[in-house]
């Protein structure tokens, strides 16, 4: 065998057990970065009930400007 492809095999095998403990922490802080990335379910309402009233604005003031169009369009 090349000497070469024997230390790539030795590299591959002391590689391993690094690679798998960087993968064993990263499924333990998984559920954290997730938690962390969402907001509490109080602030996640609020935010909804804010996202709702803008789109009510949106639509009324849409809803505006097409009777506008019609009013001036004549």
């Amino acid at each position: 065998m090349h000497r070469a492809f024997r230390q790539q095999g030795r590299y591959q095998q002391q590689a391993y057990p690094i690679h798998q403990e960087i993968i064993n922490d990263y499924q333990k802080l998984l559920p954290l970065m997730q938690e962390a990335s969402l907001p509490d379910l109080d602030t996640y309402d609020k935010l909804m009930r804010y996202q709702t009233s803008l789109n009510n604005q949106l639509s009324k003031q849409i809803g505006e400007l097409v009777e506008l169009e019609k009013t001036y369009a004549k």
